[in-house]
């Protein structure tokens, strides 16, 4: 079994404020994460438990898990999800919360490259890699426990996704939603 972890438990420091429940085409950022989850086993690792957020996660079939140390990192909510994944879990796909702008294709792609490599895959969109991510149980203990970089001593195949307009764009500011926003509506933006 493939398990889903979304990371949801960044601070918003840069955003300014609660950036999971920020506006993205009419409903929260957060959303998208949830959505493009594939059934099964699904867990989320949040900061704080708001009354908003936790129907939003439950509403997806989502598990909650808080982080009690947000400020260690995305490697630390990683590892807590990994740390509750029962033994039938061969592997985990890593989405972000902040991430809007992943398509389903996405996460087609890196599944079906996983099953037929049999290996740690992840998104690479030409000069960059991002989320998503899947992770096989043998390279858990691979998996810092504290850190922004969660799979760095990891080599992952890399799935190439530059065919696609976007995907692999997370949202830290404001700005970078106003930008991401206007890419999907195919707006140019004059500086």
């Amino acid at each position: 079994m493939i398990a889903t972890v979304v990371l949801a438990a960044g601070r918003s420091e840069r955003f300014g404020s609660p950036k999971l429940l920020a506006e993205w085409w009419g409903r929260p950022l957060v959303e998208r994460a949830l959505e493009i989850a594939p059934p099964g086993l699904k867990v989320a690792v949040i900061s704080t438990p708001t009354a908003k957020l936790l129907p939003l996660f439950q509403a997806h079939g989502f598990q909650c898990i808080r982080n009690p140390k947000p400020a260690q990192g995305q490697s630390s909510s990683l590892r807590l999800a990994l740390d509750v994944m029962p033994a039938e879990v061969e592997a985990v796909l890593v989405l972000l919360g902040d991430a809007p702008a992943v398509p389903t294709t996405v996460v087609d792609r890196v599944l079906t490259a996983y099953r037929r490599l049999n290996c740690a895959v992840t998104a690479s969109y030409e000069d960059r890699t991002a989320p998503p991510v899947v992770i096989p149980r043998a390279d858990w203990d691979r998996i810092a426990a504290t850190g922004d970089r969660p799979g760095e001593a990891l080599d992952p195949q890399l799935i190439d996704m530059s065919d696609l307009l976007s995907g692999g764009e997370d949202v830290d500011t404001p700005e970078d939603l106003f930008r991401l926003a206007a890419l999907r509506a195919g707006v140019e933006l004059i500086e």
